[in-house]
Order: C-alpha cells, then structure tokens, then sequence
C-alpha cells in the first residue's frame, strides 16, 4: 500500500485510497481478508506490515 501519487498495479503498489487499500488498512501481518473481486469473493493474506 502506497500513497495516491505513487501507486503502480503493475509493481503490486496499490493506493491506501482505493477500496480494497481502505478496507485493509487496519490489519496485521498474517491477517486474512475476504475480499469480493468482479469475480467472486478471494482470500487475501496480508505478508508485511511497514512503515516507510
């Protein structure tokens, strides 16, 4: 999760403004989430939590 200005899908760098970056912004590492994508609801497991 990034800031706005520097998000990039392609390098996995997605903005803690999108949906799924607010949904998840107050789990710990190794946190599941279920996560409902166009299609179907997935599981997410958060790796790493840092900060820069």
């Amino acid at each position: 999760m990034v800031t706005p200005e520097t998000c990039n899908v392609i390098q996995d760098k997605l903005s803690i403004q999108s949906p799924i970056g607010l949904a998840v912004i107050e789990y710990a590492a190794n946190d599941e989430i279920l996560w409902q994508f166009t299609s179907g609801p997935n599981k997410l497991k958060t790796l790493k939590v840092m900060q820069n």
